[in-house]
């Protein structure tokens, strides 16, 4: 990804970008699992009002680097020209 960004970039231009916490993310997810226990499933998901996050769960355990996640806002977002502002 940051290839392809930086081969399409032009001198001086900018690039926005997101990235999530996993600290928290595993946290919550953790605290997922632990309810799930009593039920006998493996969560695949962490939900809020704010978003959901997806993953594909072969096992309860996040490796260190790599873990693939899914992640949707309930709401558009969007774009502002600031000089306008």
């Amino acid at each position: 990804l940051m290839c392809n960004v930086s081969a399409m970039l032009r001198p001086g231009g900018y690039f926005f970008g997101i990235t999530a916490d996993s600290s928290a993310i595993w946290t919550k997810y953790q605290k997922n699992v632990e309810a799930s226990h009593n039920k006998n499933t493996v969560p695949t998901c962490i939900k809020s009002e704010n978003y959901v996050i997806t993953f594909e769960v072969e096992e309860e355990k996040f490796p260190c680097f790599g873990k693939r996640y899914q992640i949707k806002f309930p709401n558009d977002h969007y774009l502002v020209h600031f000089p306008s502002l």
